[in-house]
């Protein structure tokens, strides 16, 4: 599947589509058989006010819904990033600075090369789990678009450097794309 079809996939064009197609041959049937007849084409102007009115309250009716949909997804999106922030506050004030315990931090000198590793460790994985926060973000947002796969510019380099893991998918997808599928990203 290329990348353009699965884009088209994801908007209301395959939807909207048959019923344009339809619409047209039918107005262009109904044009091809006025023109080649000499039937005289009236239209009762009442019952065009009556249907623009009535087409008006639909499309303000499919507008007004598609707009409560997005601003739900809006007010969703802001309680996930809200929730992320807070929680990565947390984790940067209240994980330790060392990966040592109290009992060998107490043996350990404060300048030494021991504590330099240790507290450079701690902060490698204080980013790591700040990383997967965000990825777990963005990779939301892709699953909710139906994106899947992380070869993605905002998705990979936060989870790249996480290990391949070996279980088998519980699912078969052979639409998952491969980085060479999506441009080598």
């Amino acid at each position: 599947m290329s990348v353009l079809t699965r884009k088209l996939g994801q908007t209301v064009f395959p939807e909207i589509l048959p019923a344009v197609l339809g619409f047209t041959a039918v107005a262009v049937a109904i044009t091809i058989g006025f023109e080649e007849s000499s039937y005289p084409f009236k239209v009762n102007t009442i019952m065009l006010s009556v249907l623009t009115t009535m087409l008006s309250f639909a499309v303000s009716l499919r507008t007004s819904s598609a707009l409560e949909r997005w601003n739900a997804g809006r007010q969703a999106w802001t309680v996930v990033s809200s929730a992320s922030r807070s929680f990565a506050s947390l984790v940067w004030l209240h994980v330790a600075d060392t990966t040592l315990d109290a009992a060998r931090q107490a043996t350990v000198e404060a300048g030494s090369d021991e504590a330099e590793v240790e507290s450079v460790k701690a902060l490698i994985e204080k980013r790591t789990i700040l990383n997967l926060l965000c990825a777990w973000s963005v990779a939301t947002k892709h699953y909710v678009r139906g994106e899947p796969g992380p070869f993605y510019d905002d998705l990979y380099d936060l989870v790249k450097a996480l290990p391949r893991y070996s279980f088998p998918s519980s699912v078969d997808d052979d639409s998952t794309p491969t980085r060479e599928d999506l441009g080598g990203l």
